[in-house]
């Protein structure tokens, strides 16, 4: 199991990796493979990493205006990659988690991207 201080060095490793695919223009790949922008990319694997937070929650990791974060999920959510479900402890609050078919498409980023760094 994945301790936080994994989990957050393992992120911010990816995070770096998505900058220099984007600055040596690889990840045109990516879009074409996955159907994904970067930030898409991004978000959906925050949201493996660490289900059930907000859709603000999600925006303040990727360091965009939460308007665009949700945007981007309920595109997933119309896609079958993530559910937008009231918490348990608060229906006030809305909380995101993959589904079985995002969790597939992940699986597919992961192949791509180490496909990409091989050939680095």
């Amino acid at each position: 199991m994945l301790t936080n201080a994994d989990n957050s060095a393992s992120l911010l490793s990816l995070h770096l990796l998505f900058l220099r695919l984007q600055q040596r223009n690889k990840f045109v790949g990516f879009v074409d493979h996955t159907g994904l922008s970067p930030l898409e990319t991004h978000l959906i694997i925050e949201i493996q990493a660490e289900p059930g937070l907000t859709i603000s929650a999600y925006a303040s990791r990727l360091m965009v205006e939460v308007s665009l974060c949700s945007r981007v999920i309920q595109k997933f959510v119309r896609r079958g990659l993530v559910l937008v479900k009231p918490s348990v402890d608060d229906l006030r609050r809305k909380e995101v988690v993959i589904t079985s078919k995002g969790t597939a498409l992940i699986s597919t980023i992961d192949e791509f991207a180490n496909q990409v760094v091989a050939a680095l």
